[in-house]
């Protein structure tokens, strides 16, 4: 018997390995569920549209961007279900100078997007320690990957960036300078964004998500083995990984 299907999309390739252990792993059969799975990536006013329009029924993402919207003009948007709390990005990238977060008063940090949801936490990250910018700190965007800005940061182009755990793994390779920072809360990865008229409107769905999205996570940090099969097999050419180190 086919499970009741829900279209879901996703805002950021990282997400689909857990959707993918979810579907693969046999978690969303167990708990009724059949997925119909498409991407938005970098379309966060279509995400928002279509889901107030009922065209989308659950947005992977869109952890932040909605909150206005829903005081300013009831908006019905609501967050069912996150998998990660926190902040991801927190390998510095040290250049001249820099030789830990206390040497960043004066410099200018890169990140891909200050609008976006990478630059804003660092933007926040660096307010948290009492780096303002404009007064203490010169925020430079510059929309590359986070490897490619760390060689940014050896070139001089800037003093420093944030990366995360595989552009580490890459940027050391040609000899970047990187101290691991201390993280901060902050919603990342899968989140189970939908309406609220969605919710009272397939409740039993909304229910049997949550299970799935529970099943999903437990498997994912205990069946390692299982987990890296899967996703080696679905997201590959997704991620980008280039061997297996990265897998690690």
């Amino acid at each position: 018997m086919a499970g009741k299907k829900i279209r879901i999309y996703y805002r950021a390739p990282s997400h689909v390995p857990l959707w993918k252990v979810m579907e693969e792993g046999g978690f969303l059969e167990k708990h009724g569920l059949e997925m119909e799975m498409g991407s938005l990536e970098g379309q966060r006013k279509r995400a928002a549209e279509g889901l107030k329009a009922g065209e989308l029924d659950i947005v992977s993402g869109n952890h932040h961007n909605l909150y206005a919207r829903k005081a300013l003009h009831g908006d019905p948007y609501v967050h069912i279900g996150q998998s990660n709390n926190s902040w991801r990005e927190n390998y510095l990238v040290c250049g001249k100078g820099v030789n830990g977060l206390e040497d960043l008063k004066g410099k200018r940090v890169a990140m891909d997007d200050y609008d976006g949801h990478t630059g804003l936490n660092v933007w926040l990250y660096l307010r948290k320690l009492g780096l303002e910018e404009g007064r203490d700190v010169d925020l430079v965007t510059d929309p590359v990957k986070g490897a490619e800005r760390a060689r940014g940061v050896m070139e001089g182009k800037y003093d420093a960036t944030f990366i995360r755990a595989v552009d580490r793994l890459r940027a050391l390779k040609f000899g970047a300078r990187i101290i691991e920072v201390p993280p901060m809360a902050m919603i990342e990865g899968v989140t189970l964004t939908t309406t609220t008229t969605y919710v009272k409107n397939h409740e039993d769905e909304a229910r049997s998500l949550i299970m799935a999205l529970i099943d999903g996570i437990h498997f994912f940090k205990s069946s390692k083995t299982d987990t890296l099969k899967i996703v080696k097999k679905h997201c590959s050419q997704l991620l980008r990984m280039q061997n297996d180190d990265e897998w690690e």
